[in-house]
């Protein structure tokens, strides 16, 4: 019995120290946890201490002691001066020496050019008469003169006309000879893609006013009168370009009326010789006046026959065979003979094939001929008014205003170009700052 109640008390008791080593264990572990967490609340208060302190340190050292007051000061006026002293150096490299040397340039060594101006007017009698009324309001001249003044200002920007200048006058080789200062020489840059012809362009001026339909030239030379002289030969030029695009816009219009009026003559010469030879081969001068004639005559020996058939009736009824009968019979035989002469002359044409296509070619001819002639007529009114409006419609270049040229010289234009440069420099300046800040 007793050992039964050990075996019984046994198990509990190993479950009272089991409970008892995990309750201990458990003791422990959260004594472990705690004094870690206890580790890591020390580590951070003494690293937020280190920190702190740091930060003390470093403000410390940005606030100056009352010695480093002095020294902190001088760096500072120093640090101002040198960039004061850049500044100025930037100033002077970037804005002021370019723009001396762009003054003194245009002081010294560019070369004095004159300005001859000229107001032109390119005009037609019928670009004048073909004015709308909105042009008429506003002062633009019609379509044709309209076109041109265009094609006069396409010559005034063309390489025909410098190289006529420089036929005429040697206007090229003046310009980029020694005579002229080295930034305004015409030559050729071929780094640049800049030739003597385009590059001369700056010197012949050209604009049209749109209202008015104005052209104002502004001829640069060296001298007041070489001016004048390239004024003067521009404007003869302009004037005979547009006499020859003239010339030949009209004289292919005159060809072509021309040569359609001598088809027609042509035309009309072939139909009267076909209708003549027409005439000739059939001895008729008018078939149809030849028809009512032939048709006049067979009414009349019909209507013969009529009276001497009833004249023969009369004699039958009378019962006599006299010789007057005999004369009406053979009359009778005579004129049936001539009546079917004359049908038969009517159907065959008179012997030369019938008459119905007689009259049909000679109707057909007749037609031909009434057609060549209203083409011909049409083709000849064509060419009076094209005539006329050749006539009309030649433009004409008029010298509005004569060439003119100041006293002084228009080129080179000191304070502007001077103005200009300093602006451009000033604005390379702020630039160059601006990327340097950057």
């Amino acid at each position: 019995m007793a050992e039964e109640s050990n075996n019984n008390q046994s198990p509990a008791k190993q479950t009272a120290e089991e409970n008892e080593r995990l309750a201990k264990w458990r003791a422990e572990r959260a004594a472990v946890a705690e004094q870690q967490k206890q580790q890591r609340l020390a580590e951070k208060e003494q690293q937020q201490q280190r920190q702190q302190q740091a930060n003390r340190e470093a403000a410390q050292a940005l606030i100056p002691t009352a010695e480093a007051v002095p020294d902190s000061q001088l760096q500072y006026r120093q640090r101002q001066t040198a960039q004061r002293r850049q500044l100025r150096q930037q100033l002077l490299l970037l804005v002021l020496l370019p723009t001396l040397m762009v003054f003194v340039y245009q002081s010294v060594i560019a070369t004095p050019l004159f300005t001859a101006k000229t107001v032109l007017s390119v005009s037609s009698k019928q670009g004048e008469d073909t004015v709308s009324t909105l042009g008429g309001l506003t002062g633009l001249g019609g379509q044709t003169s309209r076109m041109d003044v265009h094609s006069a200002l396409a010559f005034l920007h063309s390489h025909e006309l410098l190289e006529q200048l420089e036929h005429h006058q040697g206007t090229l080789s003046r310009l980029s000879s020694d005579r002229v200062d080295p930034f305004y020489r015409l030559r050729n840059l071929p780094l640049l893609m800049s030739s003597i012809n385009s590059r001369a362009a700056g010197f012949i001026k050209s604009s049209m006013d749109i209202q008015s339909g104005l052209i104002t030239l502004e001829v640069q030379d060296l001298t007041p009168e070489d001016a004048l002289r390239g004024s003067a030969l521009i404007t003869q030029l302009v004037s005979r370009k547009t006499d020859e695009l003239s010339n030949q816009l009209f004289s292919s219009r005159l060809s072509s009326v021309n040569q359609t009026v001598a088809e027609a003559r042509q035309t009309l010469t072939d139909a009267t010789l076909q209708l003549t030879q027409l005439q000739l081969d059939s001895g008729l001068q008018d078939p149809m006046t030849h028809l009512s004639l032939a048709y006049q005559n067979i009414a009349t020996m019909e209507n013969e026959l009529l009276a001497i058939q009833l004249q023969l009736e009369k004699f039958q009824a009378s019962n006599s065979n006299n010789a007057q009968t005999r004369i009406l019979k053979q009359q009778q035989l005579q004129l049936r003979q001539r009546l079917d002469n004359a049908r038969a002359n009517l159907l065959n044409g008179n012997g030369d094939g019938q008459m119905n296509q007689l009259i049909r070619r000679y109707n057909q001819a007749q037609l031909e001929v009434q057609i060549a002639s209203e083409i011909l007529t049409a083709a000849l009114q064509a060419q009076t008014e094209t005539e006329q409006e050749a006539a009309l419609g030649r433009s004409m270049v008029q010298i509005v205003v004569g060439p003119q040229v100041q006293s002084t010289a228009s080129h080179p234009r000191v304070l502007q170009s001077t103005l200009l440069a300093a602006v451009c420099f000033y604005m390379l300046f702020l630039l160059v700052r601006l990327v340097r800040r950057g």
